[in-house]
């Protein structure tokens, strides 16, 4: 774990702005299963997502998403 996520508590706009992350990202995926959106279309919300919410943890999440257990 890098040491200045360890240390550092979440302000209540970081926790609002990782919880908003976390929705949309949820909400995407459900789309992809839904077979709504395609794979490429995920990537590329994922990614203006990450821009969107200038998360803390962003350091935990891979560059690229590996999405191949989300597709049927």
């Amino acid at each position: 774990m890098n040491e200045h996520i360890k240390n550092v508590p979440f302000t209540q706009d970081e926790f609002y702005t990782e919880l908003g992350w976390f929705i949309a990202d949820k909400l995407v995926r459900e789309l992809l299963n839904s077979g709504l959106i395609t794979s490429l279309q995920y990537k590329e919300i994922a990614a203006l997502n990450r821009k969107s919410f200038p998360i803390i943890s962003v350091d935990l999440l891979p560059n690229s998403l590996d999405i191949t257990d989300l597709q049927r």
